[in-house]
């Protein structure tokens, strides 16, 4: 089962796209669903994209909970289909394979499979605090598998628990000296952490060990665009703001931009009509985000809204910076 659920890791380290995951949207990542994943939407998802294989495992599975075997074939093959070129962007396929690992979990929470399968998952969609929490579950386990630490200490630098990452990275570069994915890692993060010499001289070195020319330039590629980020306003400098943050906001702006995934696209926030919170963005992929990890980022808003005392706020728009397109509405009544 392991080696079919990191199927989708293995395929982006390839092109070195899994160790700067900030700049992607997740090739899984589809529409927002427009109802609810509820039982209905599963019947309905399994009776278009199921095959015949499919229905059976899943049958057997559910009628025996407790069967980890049972889930595990189910999954294995799920996983198969999701990984598939054909079902990239079918996310009720994606929220069932998440279930079923979640029931093997439960049932076995330190099963070395499913929590690096729960960990790959979580990071290829960007949710880097979970993708860290099952990587380090796991690495407990198989402490030696030098890939996986190498990605969960690219999770950790997205998350800015630079000293973390680093000491993973290291390591992993002390077992493996040629192992360029830790090295490439270890560069991104000294360049997130503000770095810039000593992100370019490990980069250099990195460098050394990439498989080709082609990896190189993709690196020297990523690594440029966290080094020198073109500023945001050049996306619609017409509506840049021209005046100071209200000072209310300060904090939500704050929270905002010390997102690993949101913050580099955040422009800034400000009061429309009463009750009523604008939050604007460049080039934000709203749109394409999976629905559990725009659960997760509107929780977090709420939290910030919560915490820095905007009780008055009854609605949050997303607004698109270059387009004035509202991209999402966030109701909290």
């Amino acid at each position: 089962m392991i080696s079919k659920l990191k199927i989708a890791s293995l395929i982006l380290l390839a092109a070195l796209l899994v160790a700067i995951p900030l700049y992607l949207q997740s090739s899984l990542a589809g529409e927002k669903p427009s109802l609810p994943y509820d039982e209905y939407m599963k019947n309905q998802n399994r009776a278009s994209s199921f095959d015949d294989n499919l229905k059976a495992l899943a049958k057997a599975a559910e009628t025996a909970p407790n069967d980890i075997a049972t889930w595990k074939k189910f999954a294995n093959a799920l996983a198969n289909k999701v990984y598939s070129s054909e079902d990239s962007t079918n996310q009720g396929n994606v929220i069932e394979l998440i279930d079923a690992l979640r029931h093997i979990l439960d049932l076995d929470p330190n099963d070395p499979e499913t929590l690096i399968s729960m960990a790959n998952i979580n990071y290829n969609f960007q949710v880097f605090d979970k993708a860290a929490e099952f990587f380090d579950r796991y690495l407990k386990i198989n402490k030696d598998d030098h890939l996986s630490r190498a990605t969960y200490g690219s999770a950790l630098s997205f998350l800015g628990q630079f000293d973390s990452a680093e000491k993973e990275l290291l390591y992993v570069i002390a077992k493996e000296p040629s192992f360029f994915l830790a090295r490439a890692n270890l560069a991104i993060t000294y360049a997130l952490s503000g770095d810039k010499d000593l992100a370019k001289k490990t980069a250099a070195e990195a460098k050394r060990y990439a498989k080709d020319e082609q990896t190189r330039a993709r690196f020297d590629s990523f690594l440029e665009e966290i080094l020198n980020p073109k500023p945001q306003t050049e996306v619609a400098t017409d509506k840049a703001p021209t005046s100071p943050v209200d000072p209310s906001l300060a904090g939500i702006e704050a929270d905002i931009r010390g997102n690993p995934v949101a913050g580099p696209k955040f422009v800034f926030a400000k009061k429309q009509a009463e009750g009523v919170l604008e939050l604007n963005f460049a080039n934000f992929p709203m749109k394409g985000m999976p629905p559990f990890a725009k659960e997760k980022f509107f929780a977090s808003i709420r939290e910030s809204i919560s915490r820095n005392n905007l009780s008055e706020i009854q609605k949050v728009t997303f607004v698109d910076h270059a387009t004035n397109e509202t991209m999402d509405i966030l109701s909290l009544k």
